[in-house]
């Protein structure tokens, strides 16, 4: 399984309210998901977007035990106010862009 970059870093900056509402632009295969979601309390929640639906598919599965925390769609940057807005959102307490490349876009794993 691929292991997410800079994952410290990413808990120690983004985490700002452990019962916040995170949105997970670049979800891919979970990893970032994963641990933001397992430090967020009964309230908080995390939204897991992603333009690859094959990706997003292994994340579901990874996120399966958080499922009462995490929203999943199948999106496109373009489209994430509209997912915001649909999910009654008024205020996101962080972002998370991966923006690097998936290894399994090159490998097939």
């Amino acid at each position: 399984m691929h292991e997410p970059v800079l994952l410290k870093e990413v808990l120690e900056n983004l985490l700002t309210s452990k019962s916040g509402i995170y949105l997970d632009a670049t979800v891919g295969t979970g990893g970032h998901a994963q641990a933001i979601v397992s430090q967020l309390e009964p309230g908080g929640k995390l939204i897991c977007m992603d333009r690859d639906e094959s990706l997003l598919e292994i994340a579901k599965k990874r996120l399966k035990k958080y499922r009462d925390r995490v929203e999943f769609a199948h999106l496109r940057f373009s489209q994430m106010k509209d997912l915001v807005s649909g999910l009654k959102v008024k205020k996101i307490s962080g972002f998370l862009f991966d923006l690097g490349v998936c290894s399994l876009h090159f490998c097939g794993e």
